[in-house]
């Protein structure tokens, strides 16, 4: 049974901007990667590796697209207040049926990128 997202994997010819994106703007921190005799990074989460980067290679010759993968956060004021401190547009909005919140931001790649969070949201999200 499927219990939740292990990782996502970015291919992308901004390798050290992407990289630098998700650690400023998401709090991952680069980590330990298995030598794939391509350039990347697995940045970690809670200890565990979650986003997969990989530079464009021979393998994968153009940049892939996904359509969003989500993050998970109990704490969505401070997820919002990073990304405003490092000038990232996002829209967010309440999830409807009281089900929470969720912003939606774009990584360097185009990327689109979801931060949810599933626990009551005390100020209204506009």
């Amino acid at each position: 049974m499927i219990t939740g997202l292990d990782h996502a994997t970015i291919i992308t010819n901004k390798l050290d901007e992407t990289r630098d994106f998700f650690v400023d703007a998401f709090g991952l921190e680069v980590g330990k990667r298995p030598d794939f005799g391509v350039p990347g990074f697995w940045l970690y989460g809670g200890g565990r590796p979650i986003l997969h980067l990989a530079a464009v290679g021979k393998d994968r010759p153009a940049a892939g697209m996904i359509d969003h993968f989500s993050f998970a956060t109990d704490d969505f004021a401070g997820a919002l207040a990073r990304l405003d401190k490092l000038g990232v547009k996002y829209q967010a909005q309440p999830i409807p049926d009281g089900m929470g919140a969720q912003a939606f931001c774009h990584d360097p790649n185009g990327v689109l990128i979801e931060i949810t969070c599933r626990a009551p949201v005390p100020a209204p999200v506009t």
